[in-house]
C-alpha cells in the first residue's frame, strides 16, 4: 500500500534529525578522542590555538613547543606541558612568565616581549634568551646547568649571577650601574657594552675570550687580574685614571680602545669582526673569519653592509659564510688564497682580479651565471644556487668542482682535464662529456634526466672501476658495494669512528691501513682510542676540546701535525724526525720536546701555556708563531732562513738576533724587554715592538725598515732620520721629542689613535 506524502516527509524528517544526532555523537566522539586538551585551562586563544596545532600529542610527550610570533597575551596552562624541554615565546605580548611547573625545560627564548620581570626559572634551564623586554629585575638562581644568558635591551640597573656554567653572558643596553659575577669559571664571553658601569672588577674569569665593555663611563678597574690572552672592546668610555693600568692588569690582552669609523665601516658587525683581526693596521690584515663577531660578540647579528672591506688589500683568507651579504667588490683583494661566502643572499660574483685565488665557496646563495679566467683556482663550490648558465673554460686547473642543486640543462666541463671530483646531482642534465678527464675519482650524478647512452657511459666507467666507494651517483638506479665501516670496539668514540670511516670511503681500499691523511676537527669527539692503528700518517689534524693526551712515538712517517683547543699539556716529538709542519695554536701545553733532527718549515705554537721554547738549529724554518704564551726563555739557536718570527704577548726580557738574521717581520710587543741589537737585522721591514721597558732603541742599522711600532715604551730620545721609514707609531711623549727635534717634518701626515694617545705618522708611498 502506498504511503501518502504527508507521511513521508515525517518519516524523512525524522530519519534526518537522527542521522544528525548520531553525527553529533560521532563529532563529540571523536573530538574527544583526538584532542587532548579540551579540559584544560589555556584563557589565551592564542596560546591555545598554537597548542592545538600538536593535539595528535597528549601534553605530557611534548617536548618542544614553538608559538613565536603568535600574538599570547598570557601562558596560564603551560605547566600542563610537563615535559617540556624547549620553549619560544618570541615576539608576543607577554608581560609575566612562570615556569616552575617544567622542571626540565633546558631552552627558553622569551624575547621580544613585555615582561617586567622574570623569576620561577627552573633548575634545569641551559639556555634563556629574555632579550628586548623591559626587565626592571631579574632574580636567577639555583639554575647550575645555564651555558647562555642574553638579557640586552632592557631596564636593568643592577645584577648579580652565580652560575658556574655559565659561558656567555650579553646584558648590553641596559641601564647598569652594577654588575657583580660571581664563580664564573667558564665564562667565555661577556657582553656589558651601552650601560652606565664606572667600576668594574673582572677576576676569576679562568676561561675568559672576549670581554666588550664599550660605551661605559668605566675609569678603572677594581681588584682585577687576567693572565691569559682575551679580547677587550673599550671603546667610549673616555678617559682612563690610569693608562699604564691595562699592561699591569692585562698583561696578554688584545685591548681595543677605539671603534673602527662607522663612517667607513658602516655595518656595526663587520667592524667588530675587523677588529677582532686588528693587530697593527688595517691594510696589513691577511686573514678574517666573521663567526666570532656575528654569532659571539652581536649574538646572532649579521653582516650586510660590506663597506670598508677594501681597505683590507692584503688580505689572503676571507670567511664570511652565514651572513646577509647581497653584493661584494673582491677586486681590491689581489692576494686573496681562499675565501668561503657561502650562505649568503649573493646574485652575482666576480673573481677575474683575484689571481692567487685556489679556493672559493660560493654555495647557498641566489648566482644565476657565472664566468671567470682564474688559472690558480683548485676547488670551486657553487652548489644550491640558481645556476642556469655557466663558462668553467677559464678555471682549467680545477681539481674539485661542486654544481649540486642548481638549474643546469648543460655544462661543458670537456677543458678540465685536471679534474678529481665532480658533484653535479640535482640539476637537468641529459648529457655531459667526461671522456677527457681521465683522473675524476669522485663522481656524484643521481638525480638528473640523464639519457640512455650517458647512463650506460656511467655504467661502464664508474661501476664496473669505481675507486670511491662512497659514491651516490647511481642513487636508485644502480646498487653500490656496501661502504667501510669503522669498527667500534676499535673506534669507540663516534664522532672519531664517523672521521675515519669518511677516510677510508675516501680513500681506494677498503682498509684504515691506507690511509696517510687524518684530519678530524669535530669539537664533539671526545676519545680517539684507534688513532694507533694507523702508524703510516703523514698528516695528523685534530680539533677537540676533550682531547687532553696523544702518543706520537710510532708515527714515523709524519710530516704535518695540527692541534687545536685541546687539552693537551705536553707534547712529545721526539720520535717524529721528519716533521715540517706544526701548527699547535690554542691549546694548554706547557712543554714540547722536539727531536734534534728535525728541521721544521713552518711552526705555530701560540696561545698556549709554554714558559721555556728550546729549539734546536733548523736551517728550513721561515716562520714561527710563539705569541700569547708565558714565555721567559726563548732558545739562541740558529734559524738563517727565518723570515718571520711573533713573539708578543710572553714575558721575555733577552733575545740573541744573531740567530735569524735572515728575519723580515719581527712582533714583540708586550714583553719586558730594556734593549735589542738590531744590527745583525739587515733584512728587518717591520718591527712591533711596543709596550716594553725600552729605555734606548738604535734604529740607523735596520736599513730596510719601513714601519715601527714603538710606543709606549720609556725611550727619552728617538732618532728617525737614518732609516726610510713609511709607517711609525709613537705615544705622545715620543711625538713630544720628534716635533722638539724637527725630526716630523720627514713625514707626510699624521692621525690620532685611540683618542690621541697615540700618533701614527705615515709617508705617502708611490
Amino acid at each position: 500500500m502506498p504511503i501518502p506524502v504527508s507521511q513521508k516527509e515525517v518519516i524523512k524528517q525524522n530519519n534526518d534529525v537522527t542521522r544528525e544526532h548520531i553525527q553529533q555523537r560521532l563529532n563529540k566522539l571523536t573530538h574527544h578522542k583526538s584532542d587532548n586538551y579540551s579540559n584544560l585551562y589555556f584563557p589565551d586563544l592564542n596560546f591555545r590555538s598554537c597548542i592545538q596545532k600538536l593535539k595528535r600529542y597528549k601534553p605530557e610527550q611534548i617536548q618542544h613547543l614553538d608559538c613565536s610570533n603568535q600574538n599570547i597575551k598570557d601562558i596560564t596552562g603551560i605547566n600542563h606541558l610537563s615535559n617540556l624541554i624547549s620553549l619560544d615565546l618570541s615576539g608576543n605580548q607577554i608581560e609575566s612568565i612562570h615556569l616552575s611547573g617544567n622542571q626540565i625545560l633546558q631552552t627558553v627564548n622569551i624575547s621580544q616581549n613585555k615582561l617586567k620581570n622574570l623569576s620561577g626559572l627552573p633548575k634545569t634551564l641551559v639556555e634563556l634568551n629574555a632579550n628586548n623586554n623591559k626587565l626592571e629585575y631579574l632574580k636567577i638562581e639555583e639554575t647550575p646547568e645555564l651555558r647562555k644568558l642574553q638579557i640586552a635591551n632592557n631596564f636593568l640597573i643592577d645584577f648579580s649571577i652565580d652560575a658556574p656554567n655559565l659561558e656567555l653572558l650579553d646584558i648590553r643596553n641596559n641601564q647598569l650601574l652594577k654588575v657583580e659575577l660571581k664563580n664564573q669559571k667558564s665564562l667565555k664571553t661577556l657582553l656589558l657594552a651601552d650601560n652606565q658601569l664606572s667600576l668594574f672588577k673582572i677576576d676569576g674569569f679562568q676561561n675568559i675570550k672576549y670581554i666588550d665593555l664599550r660605551n661605559n663611563h668605566i675609569n678603572r678597574f677594581e681588584n682585577s687580574f687576567i693572565e691569559h690572552y682575551f679580547t677587550l672592546f673599550m671603546d667610549g668610555n673616555g678617559k682612563f685614571s690610569d693608562n699604564g693600568q691595562f699592561k699591569l692588569t692585562f698583561p696578554k690582552a688584545h685591548i681595543i680602545t677605539q671603534d673602527l669609523p662607522g663612517k667607513d665601516f658602516p655595518d656595526s658587525v663587520l667592524r667588530d669582526c675587523i677588529a677582532l683581526h686588528l693587530e697593527t693596521t688595517i691594510d696589513k690584515i691577511q686573514s678574517i673569519n666573521c663567526y666570532e663577531a656575528s654569532q659571539i660578540i652581536n649574538g646572532g647579528n649579521k653582516i650586510q653592509d660590506t663597506t670598508g672591506l677594501e681597505h683590507l688589500v692584503s688580505l689572503r683568507y676571507l670567511i664570511m659564510d652565514n651572513q646577509d651579504i647581497s653584493s661584494i667588490d673582491l677586486k681590491p683583494f689581489d692576494k686573496l688564497e681562499n675565501i668561503n661566502l657561502s650562505n649568503n643572499k649573493l646574485s652575482t660574483i666576480d673573481i677575474a682580479n683575484n689571481f692567487q685565488l685556489t679556493n672559493a665557496d660560493f654555495s647557498n646563495n641566489l648566482i644565476e651565471n657565472f664566468s671567470t679566467e682564474n688559472l690558480q683556482l683548485r676547488r670551486l663550490n657553487l652548489s644550491h644556487n640558481k645556476l642556469n648558465e655557466i663558462n668553467l673554460d677559464g678555471v682549467q686547473n680545477l681539481r674539485d668542482l661542486n654544481l649540486s642543486h642548481n638549474d643546469l640543462q648543460q655544462v661543458d666541463i670537456s677543458s678540465l682535464v685536471k679534474l678529481r671530483s665532480l658533484n653535479i646531482e640535482n640539476n637537468k642534465l641529459k648529457d655531459i662529456e667526461l671522456e677527457n678527464i681521465p683522473y675524476l675519482k669522485g663522481v656524484k650524478l643521481n638525480n638528473n634526466p640523464w639519457s640512455e647512452a650517458a647512463y650506460r657511459y656511467f655504467q661502464q666507467r664508474f661501476y664496473n672501476t669505481s675507486k670511491s666507494r662512497n659514491d651516490s651517483m647511481f642513487k636508485g638506479q644502480i646498487s653500490i658495494p656496501k661502504v667501510f665501516a669503522a669498527a667500534e670496539n676499535t673506534f669507540p668514540d663516534p664522532g672519531f669512528r664517523r672521521c675515519v670511516t669518511k677516510h677510508v670511503n675516501d680513500a681506494i681500499e677498503n682498509s684504515v691501513n691506507v690511509i696517510i691523511h687524518l684530519s678530524c676537527q669535530g669539537r664533539a669527539i671526545k676519545d680517539i682510542t684507534g688513532i694507533e692503528t694507523m702508524p703510516q700518517l703523514e698528516a695528523i689534524s685534530l680539533t677537540s676540546s676533550y682531547i687532553n693526551e696523544l702518543d706520537l712515538s710510532i708515527y714515523k712517517k709524519l710530516v704535518s701535525l695540527r692541534l687545536r683547543e685541546t687539552k693537551i699539556k705536553h707534547l712529545d716529538l721526539s720520535g717524529n724526525p721528519l716533521l715540517k709542519s706544526l701548527e699547535l695554536q690554542s691549546n694548554q701545553i706547557e712543554s714540547i720536546t722536539f727531536n734534534k733532527n728535525q728541521d721544521i718549515i713552518y711552526m705555530d705554537v701560540s696561545n698556549n701555556n709554554l714558559k721555556e721554547l728550546n729549539l734546536h738549529s733548523m736551517s728550513s724554518l721561515e716562520k714561527l708563531f710563539a705569541h700569547n704564551n708565558q714565555l721567559k726563555i726563548f732558545s739562541h739557536a740558529e734559524y738563517p732562513n727565518m723570515t718571520l718570527l711573533k713573539l708578543s704577548n710572553n714575558q721575555l726580557s733577552r733575545l740573541n738576533t744573531n740567530s735569524f738574521k735572515s728575519v723580515k717581520y719581527l712582533y714583540l710587543d708586550n714583553n719586558q724587554f730594556t734593549h735589542i741589537d738590531l744590527i745583525p737585522l739587515t733584512q728587518l721591514e717591520t718591527l712591533i715592538i711596543n709596550n716594553n721597558l725600552l729605555n734606548q732603541l738604535d734604529l740607523s742599522t735596520a736599513i730596510k725598515l719601513n714601519g715601527v711600532y714603538i710606543y709606549d715604551n720609556p725611550l727619552p730620545k728617538l732618532d728617525l732620520t737614518h732609516g726610510n721609514f713609511e709607517s711609525v707609531r709613537v705615544d705622545l711623549l715620543q711625538y713630544g721629542y720628534l716635533k722638539q727635534t724637527h725630526q716630523l717634518e720627514i713625514f707626510d701626515y699624521e692621525e690620532n689613535i685611540e683618542k690621541g694617545r697615540y700618533k701614527f705618522l705615515k709617508k705617502k708611498v708611490y
